[in-house]
């Protein structure tokens, strides 16, 4: 999904741009969502990195922290192996 090197460094700088120019953060919104509901594709790929940008910027970091803190024991496991 989001595994392809070109499109997960669109994505983050897609994010970086809209968290720089907007107070509002719909895209970034939408694309977490999509993360988060292909959680174990994302995780396992490229699409990591994707999260991770969403977890360095405040505007953006509520979006997936609480479900990341929940899938803890998962990403531990990954990381691990």
């Amino acid at each position: 999904m989001i595994g392809h090197p070109f499109l997960h460094r669109l994505l983050k700088d897609m994010i970086n741009a809209e968290v720089a120019v907007s107070e509002e953060v719909k895209l970034s919104s939408q694309i977490a969502k999509i993360c988060l509901r292909h959680f174990d594709e994302v995780i396992k790929g490229r699409g990591v990195f994707v999260l991770i940008e969403l977890l360095e910027h405040e505007k953006t970091k509520d979006l997936v922290f609480k479900q990341l803190k929940a899938h803890k024991a998962d990403i531990s496991k990954l990381a691990k192996s």
